[in-house]
């Protein structure tokens, strides 16, 4: 399964790496470092060395919440969706040629899901 992913996730515009993980995980809504830390499995500096890269490149931005100043959190920008969707556009191109039934993308779907689920306990 893992080896699948890998292949599907690397597409023209390269391999679906830490910055990406990084803009999925925050495409619902912006989330503080310590969240992000634990869903990357990364240490606080690693994830402020690639957060400033994708605040650099206008990916990401840095918010605060109105009611507590002090709390940090990181949201996506305009340009970080825009390319996140386009990748994963991409990788749902890729999963659509290789799965031309209806059943098979159905099962395929499913299959994913579950074991999302069952890593998501880990």
């Amino acid at each position: 399964m893992l080896l699948y992913t890998r292949k599907a996730s690397n597409t023209q515009l390269g391999a679906f790496g830490l910055r990406e993980r990084l803009l999925f995980c925050l495409r619902n809504a912006p989330q503080p470092p310590r969240e992000l830390m634990d869903a990357l499995c990364m240490n606080k500096s690693n994830l402020a060395l690639l957060a400033d890269k994708c605040i650099k490149g206008d990916l990401i931005s840095k918010v605060r919440r109105p009611d507590d100043r002090r709390t940090l959190s990181y949201a996506l920008t305009e340009k970080g969706r825009e390319e996140l969707e386009k990748r994963l556009d991409e990788i749902e191109k890729k999963f659509t040629t290789v799965l031309t039934d209806e059943k098979e993308k159905q099962a395929a779907q499913d299959n994913l899901d579950t074991a999302v689920e069952l890593l998501s306990y880990l």
